[in-house]
């Protein structure tokens, strides 16, 4: 790590960070992060930090922000925030069952007297689902709530997130193969002492593609796969 400090008023501290060398692993997240890079000011009067030209770059794809700024309280929590996130080609998975590529921006704010959101566009390219995404267990993970039941404890972050596709994607598993555009939101509930683990409404649509049953291969000639906020466990599916 290259690090400076600057240090002349003690009110008002500055420096940058920089990784020189090495890389974080996430786990089963299989994108390195090779650097990372930001500068920092803070104002100890105002209580204000500010962080300026933050660049993630990963194994594939970069993370970068050009300004962002966060203000605490007397307690020293944060009240108030807001980075805008740009990111470009950036490979992502879900466990090995998803892959892709996917660009788009995200906007990271907080308000006093409410939690922090993360909300934004993301547009997947060239990405595969296989065939456990389909799942029981990958639904249950999905839509049921953190540890499969209710926390006391909040979560620090809310979700609006839109994904859509730049164009149809792959998915190919031993029950279907057919061709998938995505346009859903992934959202969460975040309340004073509770919240739930991200859900997804929305559409997903087949097309150009079949779908094996009982050892007959039937063509898709149009299909829909749609997400409702209030029946998340319970997708309706209409295939043609």
């Amino acid at each position: 790590l290259a690090t400076t400090l600057h240090q002349q008023d003690l009110m008002r501290l500055s420096g940058s960070f920089r990784l020189a060398q090495g890389t974080f692993f996430i786990p089963d997240f299989h994108n390195l992060i090779q650097n990372a890079s930001l500068e920092w000011h803070t104002d100890l009067t105002e209580k204000k930090l500010s962080i300026d030209n933050l660049t993630l770059t990963l194994s594939k794809g970069t993370i970068a922000c050009p300004h962002a700024t966060a203000i605490w309280d007397s307690q020293f929590n944060v009240s108030m925030l807001h980075a805008p996130l740009s990111i470009h080609n950036m490979f992502i998975n879900w466990k090995r069952d998803f892959y892709g590529l996917v660009y788009g921006n995200l906007l990271l704010n907080k308000l006093p007297d409410s939690p922090a959101k993360l909300s934004g566009l993301l547009v997947l390219k060239k990405s595969l689902l296989k065939d456990t995404f389909f799942s029981q267990e990958t639904a249950q993970n999905f839509y049921g709530p953190l540890g499969g039941k209710a926390s006391s404890s909040p979560l620090p972050v809310g979700l609006s997130i839109r994904l859509i596709t730049e164009k149809p994607v792959t998915a190919k598993t031993p029950a279907l193969n057919a061709a998938v555009t995505l346009d859903l939101t992934i959202n969460n509930i975040v309340g004073k002492d509770f919240y739930s683990s991200p859900y997804l409404t929305g559409a997903i649509n087949l097309d150009n593609g079949y779908l094996k049953f009982f050892n007959n291969k039937l063509q898709v000639e149009q299909g829909r796969i749609q997400f409702v906020a209030n029946h998340i466990n319970d997708p309706l599916i209409d295939l043609i």
